[in-house]
């Protein structure tokens, strides 16, 4: 609008001189082109720089794909709002600079007309309005362009530039005045879409009020849209925080179901260490809460199998301690053995409700140590009569035992005993079992931790048989080797054999066998 006002007195000086007027007039009608570059390039940045999505499940998709994306949010709405103002109020001031020019240019249109009219057939070589010509009457402009309408017909009619004529910021120099007058003028067409203008059959001022009226139409639908935007938007935020909060809650309850769901585990395996009950629940809470980590959730009804080793072997140490010493072989050995073999030996399975652990007849490839739950256990040898087998109850362990005793010196799994009763689950069953290959491995690993007091009085023939066989094979290796070593000893390895045979109460006819 400055430059403008710059470039209006060249404008009067040369404006009998067409080509160069035509040119001047070019060059301030391109001053627009920056301003309508403004008014799209705020109109990008709107648009661009914050996205308001118009539904708030997308959010997070929108973060997601653009990482510059600014969320809309309480501040940032009231921004992009105020950019939108920002945009309707330069639009409104380009308006008004136009409406300015084409006033300057009708009111000069209309002396040229009247000059014509005074001066017939020299008014384009004649007339001039440059003040350094000299003095001359041009009285006659009053008539022929007058400030005020007359009801009478005019010379020329002004149209919707008559009010700038009017104002008198055209004779003005007051450049403020000029700038807000022009712009009051664009706002208030803008928003009245055109109403308000009264225009003359001029055909360019009637493309220009079209132009107005479509303009602040357009604007007025894309502020009335955006603002619909923001409405859904505080809609969908408002609900989005209320389903949020609900959903908190119904994970906060999913949450303490979880933990009452562990610690009622913890005491029905009949975990009594609290220290041991507070490291379970140290390890497991940080995993549940840990929502993101869906791929570490934990079965809260057997987290046996989520928890780590160290914490698994002290577990099972707890509960199947006691349950070994039931076993006869087992009962006095020492507590250091008892945990070696339940942690390398026994495994941890589960039953479902009213699924068959073994049926009668079938091959007994287990001892069952019961943790949790109820079995019936039934043989069809005895009629309607069914026993109930639940917690810290034992199955299988005498006639395993006793196979494996007997099957030490053979390999493979011949000879497995066949089940006597039938085990079927009356509820789900959580229990620890020992395989009958594992039992066989163990005795032939570790029958020499064994007490020796206890393989005396055991009743088996076949573990002493095995133990003493052992210590004379391990015994007769020994002399070899000491006799490489010292070639002129004899050794005598038969002596030390019969002795072994002879602590564990076997007569020579037994040491004989074992040959």
């Amino acid at each position: 609008m400055n430059n403008l006002q710059v470039l209006m007195p060249i404008i009067f000086s040369e404006m009998s001189r067409s080509n160069i007027g035509i040119f001047l007039n070019t060059v301030v009608l391109s001053q627009y082109v920056p301003r309508i570059l403004r008014i799209y390039r705020v109109w990008r940045i709107v648009n661009d720089t914050i996205v308001l999505p118009k539904n708030s499940a997308t959010v997070e998709v929108i973060n997601r794909s653009y990482k510059k994306v600014i969320p809309p949010k309480g501040l940032i709405i009231v921004m992009k709002a105020g950019l939108n103002l920002f945009l309707y109020l330069i639009a409104s001031h380009a308006l008004g600079a136009f409406w300015y020019f084409f006033s300057i240019r009708r009111e000069t249109t209309c002396w040229q007309l009247a000059a014509c009219e005074h001066d017939i057939g020299i008014c384009s070589t004649s007339t001039s309005f440059k003040c350094g010509d000299g003095f001359g009457n041009y009285t006659f402009l009053n008539n022929y362009c007058p400030l005020e309408i007359s009801n009478s017909t005019t010379f020329f009619d002004f149209g919707i530039f008559q009010e700038a004529r009017q104002s008198g910021i055209l004779a003005s120099m007051d450049i403020p005045r000029k700038t807000l007058f022009c712009f009051w003028w664009g706002l208030r067409s803008l928003s009245s879409f055109g109403q308000n203008l009264e225009t003359s059959p001029y055909f360019w001022e009637n493309c220009f009020t079209v132009l107005i009226s479509i303009f602040g139409l357009l604007l007025f639908l894309y502020f009335i849209g955006n603002l619909q935007v923001y409405m859904q938007w505080e809609v969908n935020d408002g609900l989005q925080k209320i389903s949020k909060r609900l959903e908190e809650e119904d994970k906060a309850k999913v949450m303490s179901a979880k933990m009452g769901s562990i610690k009622g585990w913890i005491s029905t395996i009949g975990l009594n260490d609290h220290e041991l009950k507070d490291i379970i629940m140290g390890y497991v809470t940080p995993i549940l809460l840990d929502r993101e980590d869906q791929d570490n959730d934990i079965d809260t009804e057997n987290p046996f199998p989520h928890l780590p080793k160290p914490i698994r072997r002290w577990i099972m140490s707890h509960l199947c301690l006691r349950l070994l010493r039931k076993i006869p072989m087992f009962k006095n050995e020492k507590e250091k053995l008892l945990s070696k073999i339940t942690c390398k030996f026994l495994k941890q399975v589960q039953y479902n409700q009213n699924s068959y652990i073994v049926r009668e007849g079938e091959p007994l490839d287990a001892i069952i140590f019961m943790v949790n739950g109820i079995v019936w256990t039934y043989t069809s040898n005895h009629g309607d009569k069914t026993d109930c087998l639940g917690k810290d109850g034992i199955f299988g362990s005498d006639q395993l035992v006793e196979w494996a005793l007997e099957s030490l010196k053979s390999s493979g799994l011949s000879n497995i005993p066949l089940s006597r009763r039938t085990l079927k689950c009356h509820t789900k069953v959580e229990a620890f079992c020992l395989m009958a290959s594992d039992l066989k491995d163990m005795m032939s690993q570790y029958w020499w931790r064994f007490s020796i007091e206890n393989i005396i009085k055991s009743d088996s023939e076949q573990l002493k048989h095995f133990a003493a066989s052992s210590i004379k094979e391990a015994w007769r290796r020994h002399a070899i080797n000491s006799s490489k070593i010292r070639p002129n000893q004899d050794a005598k390895p038969t002596h030390a054999s019969s002795s072994c045979f002879e602590i564990f109460g076997l007569s020579t006819a037994s040491m004989n066998r074992t040959k």
